[in-house]
């Protein structure tokens, strides 16, 4: 009695963007000068919120983007959670709409709201994006926002900085305008000494 035994193997593939993990392509955000219209106070599209302490805070502006996130395998991939740098969720700019955990079955897609906020520090920010799954393997992404050149310059006045920014600003005037004074009295009293001598 012969008894045929088959096998099958089954494979489980991810795909975010359509971009396999370790894609070399990255997941970009690219502003445009129209995105920071707001930095321009003589625009009509400047807008301020009410803050606090006398101060207008700034309406940053943020740029959306949806990546589809797809199983193209055959077995369902448990996604638990996002990792975007060393912070789960959001971070550097970053963050995920829904990082709730969810389950794709086989050739299930799923949309992936991603929202980048700039702070005027850097025109290009570069960052791990790791998604955290039962596979066997790392899932892990770059992603790579792109502001226009000039935009820190522009931009950066209006952010109303923290007040222990303040503070070590106006005690380091304090320290120098003093340090001058007593540079000052230190030449004249070298000065008379000179003219006595």
């Amino acid at each position: 009695e012969a008894v045929w035994v088959s096998a099958k193997v089954v494979e489980s593939e991810f795909r975010l963007g359509n971009r396999k993990p370790g894609s070399n392509v990255s997941l970009t955000f690219n502003f445009t000068e129209k995105h920071f219209s707001i930095c321009n106070p003589s625009s009509t599209h400047h807008h301020t919120l009410s803050g606090h302490n006398g101060f207008s805070a700034i309406k940053y502006p943020l740029l959306k983007r949806k990546f589809t996130a797809r199983n193209t395998g055959e077995i369902p991939i448990w996604i638990k959670t996002f990792q975007i740098g060393d912070q789960i969720c959001s971070g550097y700019g970053f963050k995920i709409v829904d990082c709730n955990g969810f389950a794709l079955k086989a050739n299930e897609t799923k949309k992936i709201e991603i929202i980048f906020t700039p702070d005027f520090t850097m025109n290009r920010i570069m960052v791990p994006l790791k998604i955290h799954t039962n596979l066997s393997y790392d899932v892990e992404y770059t992603m790579v926002a792109q502001l226009p050149s000039g935009t820190i310059d522009q931009c950066s006045v209006w952010i109303e900085h923290a007040e222990w920014e303040k503070r070590i600003r106006n005690a380091a005037i304090v320290v120098l305008a003093t340090a001058f004074v007593f540079v000052l009295l230190a030449a004249h009293i070298g000065y008379d000494n000179i003219l006595q001598s």
